[in-house]
């Protein structure tokens, strides 16, 4: 069995309708994990509905929904994030492939579908993460995002649960990264592509895509960045391009960004608490 999980927070409702409606034939049961710290409930009549009541950050949501996903009797759960689109063909292709590479290589943790990028009308290539074709249709790849992301009982039970102290940035990638540290591998589809709204606004500064990052998400990828500069399934590539990031993301609050005031003390706090260190 599959099942599907979604991760919500404030959701456009007809959205979510449309997600769920597109899930519904797709897997045997859908999840929704509401982090909405809201009395406006959501009502479902045929799903599994986690009503929080309050947003206990995307990691943990992840690990609600998994959990019970797989206490429920699935073998396999996907993750979706309230502003993907997959396609009909979505997890019966990932799930078919999954089965195919299993029979050669039976240590996949996740697989995911390529991403098309609605908010800069292109499909999302890493121009700096090395990807070690498998075949025509597969890549072994350091990282999906969690949107689309299928995965195994028995990867799940493995490598452990997302890191939830994480709260928000990172959480997919760093799972990813430790899954590879255990001997697993990560691949991405290319024969089947989910649109995705990833990450807020964006815009183009000297041709290069920015994004208008919510203050409050800035305080989480400053910290995070130093929270995992010390874990050594890190890639190096993303420490050292985080690090070089982060004098840019500041110019560009000061230069472009409205509520300055605001993203600089996000910022000023995610450095003091991330040069603190991880709690232990």
């Amino acid at each position: 069995m599959i099942f599907a999980i979604i991760i919500t927070y404030n959701p456009n409702l007809a959205k979510l309708i449309n997600l769920v409606d597109s899930l519904r034939p797709q897997v045997q049961k859908v999840i929704i994990v509401d982090n909405t710290p809201s009395l406006n409930h959501l009502q479902f009549n045929d799903i599994e509905l986690l009503d929080l009541e309050t947003n206990i950050g995307i990691g943990a949501a992840q690990n609600l929904g998994l959990d019970l996903a797989f206490e429920l009797g699935a073998q396999e759960a996907i993750l979706f994030d309230q502003d993907s689109t997959p396609p009909s063909n979505l997890v019966n292709v990932l799930s078919h492939e999954l089965k195919g590479l299993n029979e050669i290589h039976p240590n996949v943790a996740a697989i995911g579908p390529t991403i098309f990028c609605e908010l800069e009308n292109r499909i999302l290539e890493s121009s700096v993460d090395r990807v070690r074709p498998l075949t025509d249709a597969l890549s072994d790849v350091n990282q999906l995002i969690s949107s689309g992301m299928l995965i195994p009982r028995g990867a799940y039970e493995a490598v452990g649960g997302m890191d939830e102290e994480l709260f928000i940035d990172a959480v997919d990638h760093e799972w990813c990264w430790r899954a590879r540290s255990h001997g697993f591998m990560i691949v991405q589809s290319h024969s089947v592509e989910m649109k995705h709204l990833l990450g807020e606004k964006r815009f183009k500064f000297f041709g290069i895509w920015t994004k208008l990052t919510a203050p409050e998400r800035l305080y989480f990828q400053f910290r995070n960045v130093f929270w995992l500069l010390n874990k050594s399934y890190v890639p190096f590539y993303w420490k050292l391009r985080n690090i070089l990031a982060m004098p840019i993301k500041v110019i560009l609050v000061i230069c472009l960004h409205p509520d300055k005031l605001s993203r600089l003390r996000n910022i000023y706090l995610g450095l003091r608490d991330g040069l603190k260190g991880k709690p232990a």
